[in-house]
């Protein structure tokens, strides 16, 4: 996987990462934050996380303390999928957004009409990692 990516949680959640995901809370582990999350990657490859394996099973304290559980994913991929698909299924996590964290910088119609109007990989995650904050300063 070519990173910066961007992640999409099967719950409606995304963000773009630098980084590799190799941990999560107990409590993010135990809802399945794994479960079902896709990774569109700077090279345009799709990938869906088809098993998060902890490193070590989890003890008393991890769970009592919330702890970060280091995992490994098994991805399954990659795949290629339309910019256009991808760009609907983070226009589905702004709808599903309850705490308006998507629409800080502009309004939910302005940031679901920039990730429809990517027209590569590269503006897409650019889109996705400013929220439209680039486009409030603009005017």
């Amino acid at each position: 996987m070519k990173l910066p990516a961007l992640w999409i949680a099967a719950e409606g959640s995304f963000a773009v990462t630098d980084e590799p995901l190799t941990s999560c809370s107990w409590v993010a582990y135990r809802h399945g934050f794994f479960a079902g999350l896709r990774f569109l990657d700077a090279a345009g490859d799709f990938w869906v996380v088809s098993e998060a394996v902890p490193d070590r099973p989890p003890g008393s304290l991890d769970r009592l303390l919330n702890r970060k559980l280091k995992v490994q994913l098994r991805l399954s991929g990659p795949e290629q999928r339309p910019l256009g698909e991808v760009a609907e299924l983070l226009c589905a996590c702004v709808d599903r957004d309850p705490g308006d964290l998507y629409c800080q910088f502009v309004e939910p119609d302005e940031l679901k009409a920039l990730f429809r109007s990517a027209r590569s990989v590269a503006e897409l995650l650019h889109h996705a990692r400013s929220l439209g904050a680039a486009r409030e300063r603009e005017t």
